[in-house]
């Protein structure tokens, strides 16, 4: 289950769930919880241990556990959710005042904006089959500063419940 879906088959992957070194939470805070409508009006449901996504096939739900952490970093809730290649797939996650979610993954399909990824942590290069795939490893104070770069690609889900 892809917790943002791309346009192409380029990814920014982390070695471990994010932030490093930050204690994961046990749930959902209460703000989060309920049903939201993303870009396509599919829905996408939040319980205070799970996350539900709709899928081209069928629903995906992503329950809490240690393949899919919730953790806090500064107005951020950061999803990290761990692939087939024992690699996460990380979102970050803002509440809007209105409700609504805004959640951000790193742009991968832009050369422009991994190399300015590449200019604040070490990237890796990996493929696999016929994807391409970026591995990073960023202390805290690395991601603070990629938090603040013009690298990531936005989705908004709007509160309906």
């Amino acid at each position: 289950m892809l917790l943002i879906t791309t346009t192409s088959c380029v990814e920014v992957l982390f070695e471990h769930p994010q932030p490093v070194k930050v204690k994961a939470e046990k749930q959902f805070p209460e703000l989060m919880i309920g049903e939201y409508l993303d870009a396509d009006d599919q829905k996408v449901s939040i319980t205070p241990f799970a996350f539900r996504t709709p899928d081209m096939e069928h629903d995906s739900l992503a329950k809490m556990n240690k393949d899919f952490v919730l953790k806090r970093f500064k107005s951020y809730f950061v999803i990290s959710l761990r692939n087939e290649l024992e690699l996460w797939q990380v979102a970050f996650i803002t509440i809007e005042k209105n409700g609504d979610l805004s959640m951000k993954i790193i742009e991968a399909n832009e050369r422009e904006k991994i190399d300015i990824l590449k200019k604040m942590v070490s990237v890796t290069t990996k493929y696999d089959d016929e994807d391409e795939y970026y591995i990073i490893n960023p202390s805290k104070k690395e991601l603070a500063k990629i938090l603040k770069e013009d690298i990531f690609e936005v989705a908004r889900l709007k509160k309906i419940k």
